[in-house]
């Protein structure tokens, strides 16, 4: 089964409180579904984006992730979408989009 743990530093929201870790998830195909789960299963996660290069990839886990709860669903723009790890980091220059990436990609495409 799959294990999502948070580890380290408390975050700390504007108002004082805990606040949820921005996390960018990079793969969705088969083996998101279950990182996804389990991500929801941790609480205090929010996906705020989605990378693979296949949109209807993209399309089915977003499905997945507004059922966990995981993703707002009054709010399209919480969550964005990009066919690459690049595009993703190069659209949020700012670095507020997220603070964490889990890489759940094939291991003969990473090279």
């Amino acid at each position: 089964s799959a294990h999502f743990k948070l580890v380290g530093r408390t975050m700390a929201s504007a108002g004082g409180g805990p606040r949820n870790l921005r996390v960018c998830l990079v793969g969705c195909g088969n083996i998101a579904q279950y990182h996804a789960k389990a991500a929801g299963s941790a609480g205090r996660v929010q996906v705020t984006c989605l990378v693979d290069p296949l949109p209807a990839a993209r399309a089915q886990l977003r499905v997945q992730l507004q059922a966990c709860g995981l993703l707002d669903d009054d709010d399209e723009a919480s969550c964005v979408e990009h066919g690459s790890l690049e595009e993703a980091l190069a659209a949020d220059e700012g670095g507020r989009r997220f603070e964490a990436v889990v890489v759940m990609v094939p291991s003969f495409l990473v090279g």
